[in-house]
This record gives structure tokens, C-alpha cells and sequence, in this order.
């Protein structure tokens, strides 16, 4: 059997590609956002990967009685690698001049993993979301998908080989429809419990490819002229099913799941049933769509990282109106990417030359990331800017430099007997005070331990759920709560140091900075009861105030003292990035009666507690009102206060740390 070129299959590409790109555009009309579903454009390719590929090989073996493992990898590396290596080395240079050395270092690591075809354990690893908004600005976060391509690659020829040797054609399609089943269920059952997993692991996602290489097993053995009358219906109801999908299915589904099926298997009636004289056909096979379909790799390769710098170059996100001009940016690149660099490494007489380059650039790229890791993302770029600032998390600090016993990934102790115990707990702004705390109750004998979890203000009694889809989030759970409350139990007579982002927490909502007309933040992730029945924001408030001065209270009946860290005031931008990207050491300030007014909720629910065992803190004591009225400063003599908008540095979570250590002296 000879394979033939499908054009119609190249316009299915280009539908998925500008599902994909529509959706990462975020386009929204009256706040509501458009291409909601568009991430089903990746498992399109899933499907058109698995049956062509399967294909290929299926009839390669069949007609030569001998399948070349060489010639068939080296050709996936010239399909993928060439390109991907451009765009790495273009990003280089921008992330170089943009990005902190924090993010810079996260950037390396993530084009080491690409090259290693590993973006999806990666980003996995490191706990991100790809659907958040916020993610965006991780330019190679795209890859994930590139990589469980790349995995399924290596196993794909390896398999069907093995059981094309059966000849039982039977057999063959009782194997492939097995693992379908069993990816399929995982998927479904992993997603409930572990939706980031299930997204970025590769088993889960199997189903798709093979789904795909069921059709091509049947074209190659069963394919018979089916009905036109039924070809053209069943064609038109999968259209319109997967462009429904596209504007409607959503990420709460813990896709892939099996509502996936939908989209998936109307790609797969699609890819089997098009007549050639119908008039979908004649649309997927028209110049636009085929010249879309034959570009769409490297449309999807370049979008991201093109939104991904736009969002970080700009304080603003991208708006509506720029989307022509970013649309139009990324198509010309693109249609380069594919005539210069595509096109001239699929040469199959160049590809002993052309495997050197692309294996000679994988080395360059890896052996530059790493030198940029191990200089820490070299922080001397901007330091006419923002100065000797460590973007160090305080936790590595601490480790790099003491022994220090680590008794999870977020709780580091210090002890010494016969001193009362001093134990800080709260999220990543607790954090800013851990290292000044450390040191100096380490000089005077005190025994100090910490609960920090990222993004976790503790609270009994009610849990973190991901807005998106409902899930509880599971560093933040009513078990992870449990454990932090029986740890400050298990040390009597402690001096409790509560310090989180309350206002953020309980409004649901960051700073915007009126003078740089900064977006305001919205969370991502809210407290819910163990139902999750709290449907409004208003209700959410009410059950987080009441259950925070539960916990207060739980702490005081269990002999604690507690020390409550008021609300730190918020820059509602990331400054930092903002000085480096525009080259200036301006002086920001925050107005404090805005400060006043977004943190109105937190001092009243603060406020409220009334015990002579608690005692309070107000950063905005240091950093308001000093050297000049009505302001709250971000630097003092040019040393920076913050490392981000929300969080202090180090030296501005040290000022802080002083006062919390005379508190506790005085008490």
C-alpha cells in the first residue's frame, strides 16, 4: 500500500493550531473568554500524529519486510529538532536582557529540559499550571506537549513492530484497543485526584496516539468505500461537535478525561469518513487552510514564547487590539521558520550533515544553561539597577549555608533545649522574615522551627481549591492543615508567629497600582469549606473570618502566645522586573491610602481578635509614613524593599524580622 498525500489533513492541523494560538491569546468580549476549549487543539495533533506515524511505519514493514529504527528516528529529529533549536537560541538573547536572575535560571532549566525531551516532567516537577494566566510568562512552557510526542516516538515503532510480527490482525487491534482503554481510564481516574500529573504524563495521553493509530490500521487492512450519503453526515456532525468543543469544553474537565473522547473521536471520523467531493473537504484542502496546516508546527512553536515576551516586556497584558499585529508577527516568522529552516533540514540528503549541526546546537544549548544555572542566572546584569538583591528563596539560604535538618519540603527546625519555642507558620511572605529570624534566635540559644507553605496561610478548617476546576489543592488541605496545627502542638508553650498574605487571601484579589495602571491580580486558588458549597465571594469571607479566629483561638486554648504580622503593603507590579526592563532606577512608591483601603478587610478581622495572648506586628510601621507622608517606599538608601510586588527581599524582610524580634523580647 502506498501512502498518499492527504491535504485535508494538513487544514485539520490548521484547525488545531489556531484553536491553540486563540486560546493562549486569552481574547475575551465582555470578559468573557472566546476560545475557552482551544487546548484541544494539541490533542488534535496527538490524533494526526498517531495515525500518520503509525501509518508509515505499519506499511514500511508491511512492504519491505523490514522496518529502519535509524532512518525513522533521525527522521522525527529533523521534523522536530531544527526548528525548536532556532527558537531556543533567538529566546536566549531576550531572556538574557528581561529576565531576573530567578527567572532566567527557571528559563534555562526549562530549555535544558526541552532539548532532552523532558518539558513535561520539568514543568510537572516544578508544580506548573498551564492553564493560569500567569503562567504565560514561562515562554517554553508550550514544550510539554512537544516532549510526550517525542516520548511517544520512542516507544511507538517499538510497538507496533512488535506486534505487527503476530500477523494476526486481530490481535493486533485487541492490543492497541486495550492500552487505548487503560490510558483512558487512567487518565479519567488520575485526573480526578492529580490533575496537573494527568495532564502532563505521558501514559495518560497514550490514548490519543493510539486512537490515531487505530484509524490507520483500519485504513490499511479494512478500509472499504463507506456510503457517501453516510460519510457526508457523519463528517458534518464531527465538525461541528469539535468546533463546539473548541468554544465550550473547558479545563475543569482535569483534561484529558473522558469528555476528551469527544473532540478526540470527532477528529478520528474526520480523519476516516471525509469524502473528497464533499464541501468540508474542499475547505480543509483549500490553499489557505493547506498552507496553514504546512506552517502550523512552527506556528505553534513560535506563539508562546511571542506572547510569553510581549507579556513580560510590557506591564500591561496583551490587549484585543495588538492581537492583528502579534497575529500578523508570528505568521511571518512562522512561514521563515518554515521555508529556512523546516523545509532545508528535511532534506533527507543533507541529514548526515544536518544531524551534526542539530546534535553540535543540543550540546551548545545545554552546556550555556548550565553555565547560566551555576551563576545563578548571573545577577551582576542589573546590578547598576537593583543592586546585590538575592532572589534566593530563604529556605535555600538557610540550607546552603547551615546543616540545618529539613523535616519536609516546607519546614525547617533549628533547636536547643530549655528555651521556649518560637515557631513561624504561614505562606511565601512568612518566608521573607525566616532567614533574619533564623540567625539571630540562633545566636541567642532560642529555639526556633517554621511551617512555610508556598502559597498556604494557615487556617484550620477550610481548604485551598483551584478556582479552574474545583480541586482541592493539595498542599493546602484540611489534612495538610491537620499536620501543621499537630506540629506546633507537639513544642508546649510556643510563641506562634502568624504571618501570610491575609488581604489577597480573603479578598481574592492583589493590588493593581493606579499610577502604572497595573492590573489587579485575582486568585486562582480560594478557601472552601469541605463541601465546597461556597459559591460568592461574600460567603467565602465570612466562614475565612470566622474559621482565622478559630485557629487563634485553637492556638491559645493549646497554651501559645501569638504573634500576628499585619498586612505587608503591595506594589501591585513586579517592580523589578519593571526597572530592568526599562532600564531605570526609579523610585516607586505605594500610596498608603491605597494600602489603607485595599488592606480594610484584614485590619478589621485582625482587629476583631481581642486576647492578651496575642500580639500584633504592622510592617506598615517600617515601610509607611517615614521619610516622606502618605507614601510607602520600596527602597531605602537605594536598597531594595521588595523582590517582586508582593513579596519583601531580603534586606526589607530583615527590617521587618528586627521588629518581630523586639516584640519578642519585650514580651
Amino acid at each position: 500500500m502506498k501512502i498518499t498525500y492527504r491535504p485535508e489533513i494538513d487544514g485539520l492541523r490548521a484547525i488545531a493550531v489556531l484553536s491553540v494560538i486563540f486560546y493562549h491569546a486569552n481574547i475575551e468580549i465582555y470578559n468573557y473568554k472566546i476560545f475557552k476549549g482551544g487546548f484541544i487543539g494539541v490533542d488534535i495533533f496527538f490524533v494526526i500524529s498517531g495515525y500518520l506515524l503509525s501509518k508509515i511505519i505499519l506499511v514500511e514493514a508491511a512492504s519491505k519486510k523490514k522496518f529502519s529504527f535509524k532512518k525513522f528516528y533521525t527522521r522525527r529529529i529533523m521534523r522536530i529538532f531544527p526548528a525548536l533549536l532556532a527558537l531556543i537560541l533567538i529566546s536566549m538573547p531576550f531572556a538574557w536582557f528581561y529576565l531576573v536572575p530567578s527567572h532566567l535560571i527557571e528559563f534555562s532549566k526549562s530549555l535544558i529540559s526541552s532539548v532532552l525531551m523532558l518539558s513535561n516532567a520539568f514543568f510537572y516537577s516544578n508544580e506548573f499550571n498551564y492553564w493560569a494566566q500567569d503562567d504565560l510568562i514561562r515562554p517554553f512552557l508550550h514544550t510539554w506537549s512537544l516532549s510526550v510526542e517525542e516520548q511517544f516516538y520512542l516507544i511507538l515503532p517499538i510497538f507496533l513492530l512488535f506486534i505487527f510480527k503476530f500477523q494476526r490482525n486481530n490481535l493486533i487491534i485487541f492490543f492497541i484497543i486495550f492500552i487505548t482503554l487503560t490510558s483512558l481510564f487512567s487518565a479519567t481516574l488520575i485526573g480526578s485526584q492529580f490533575p496537573k500529573l494527568n495532564f502532563y504524563l505521558p501514559f495518560t495521553r497514550i490514548w490519543e496516539f493510539t486512537m490515531g493509530s487505530l484509524i490507520s490500521f483500519y485504513e490499511i487492512n479494512y478500509n472499504k468505500k463507506s456510503n457517501y450519503f453516510f460519510s457526508k453526515i457523519i463528517t458534518y456532525v464531527s465538525i461541528c461537535i469539535l468546533i463546539i468543543s473548541i468554544f465550550v469544553i473547558e479545563p475543569s474537565i482535569n483534561h484529558p478525561s473522558i469528555i476528551s473522547i469527544i473532540p478526540v473521536l470527532s477528529t478520528c471520523v474526520l480523519i476516516t469518513f471525509i469524502n473528497s467531493n464533499s464541501f468540508i473537504y474542499k475547505i480543509f484542502s483549500s490553499k489557505i487552510f493547506v498552507g496553514i496546516g504546512l506552517i502550523s508546527y512552527s506556528l505553534y512553536l513560535w506563539h508562546y514564547p511571542i506572547f510569553a515576551f510581549l507579556k513580560i516586556s510590557e506591564i500591561t497584558q496583551i490587549n484585543f487590539k495588538n492581537i492583528i499585529l502579534y497575529g500578523g508577527l508570528i505568521l511571518f516568522i512562522s512561514i521563515l521558520s518554515y521555508l529556512f529552516i523546516e523545509k532545508p533540514f528535511r532534506n533527507e540528503k543533507k541529514y548526515k550533515k544536518n544531524i551534526k549541526i542539530v546534535l553540535g546546537t543540543c550540546f551548545l544549548i545545554i552546556i550555556i544553561n548550565s553555565i547560566i544555572i551555576i551563576n545563578n542566572g548571573f545577577q551582576s546584569r542589573f546590578e547598576s539597577l537593583i543592586g546585590n538583591l538575592n532572589f534566593k528563596n530563604q529556605s535555600n539560604i538557610l540550607k546552603e549555608k547551615n546543616n540545618i535538618d529539613l523535616i519536609s519540603k516546607d519546614q525547617i527546625i533549628y533547636k536547643e533545649k530549655n528555651f521556649k519555642n518560637i515557631i513561624l507558620v504561614g505562606d511565601s511572605h512568612a518566608e521573607s522574615v525566616l532567614y533574619f529570624l533564623y540567625e539571630e534566635l540562633k545566636k541567642n540559644n532560642k529555639n526556633f522551627s517554621s511551617s512555610i507553605i508556598y502559597g498556604c496561610p494557615f487556617i484550620l478548617n477550610l481548604q485551598l481549591v483551584d478556582k479552574s476546576n474545583n480541586n482541592t489543592v493539595k498542599n493546602c488541605s484540611f489534612k495538610r492543615q491537620n499536620e501543621r496545627f499537630k506540629f506546633i502542638n507537639e513544642q508546649e508553650n510556643s510563641l506562634v508567629i502568624l504571618f501570610s498574605r491575609l488581604t489577597f487571601n480573603l479578598d481574592e484579589i492583589g493590588y493593581g497600582n493606579e499610577e502604572f495602571e497595573a492590573k489587579e491580580e485575582i486568585k486562582k486558588n480560594i478557601f472552601q469549606n469541605k463541601e465546597k458549597t461556597l459559591k460568592t465571594l461574600e460567603q467565602r469571607k465570612k466562614i475565612f473570618i470566622k474559621e482565622f479566629k478559630k485557629t487563634v483561638e485553637s492556638l491559645v486554648e493549646q497554651n501559645h502566645d501569638v504573634l500576628i504580622v499585619y498586612p505587608v503593603p503591595e506594589i501591585g507590579f513586579n517592580f523589578i522586573e519593571w526597572t530592568i526592563k526599562n532600564k531605570t532606577d526609579q523610585n516607586i512608591t505605594i500610596p498608603y491610602r491605597k494600602f489603607l483601603k485595599q488592606s480594610e478587610s484584614s485590619y478589621d478581622l485582625l482587629n476583631s481578635i481581642k486576647n492578651e495572648n496575642v500580639y500584633r506586628i504592622f510592617p506598615e510601621k517600617i515601610f509607611c509614613n517615614t521619610e516622606k507622608e502618605g507614601v510607602c517606599l520600596t527602597k531605602i538608601k537605594d536598597k531594595l524593599l521588595y523582590k517582586d510586588g508582593n513579596h519583601l527581599s531580603l534586606y526589607g524582610g530583615n527590617l521587618l524580622a528586627n521588629e518581630i524580634l523586639r516584640k519578642i523580647n519585650n514580651n
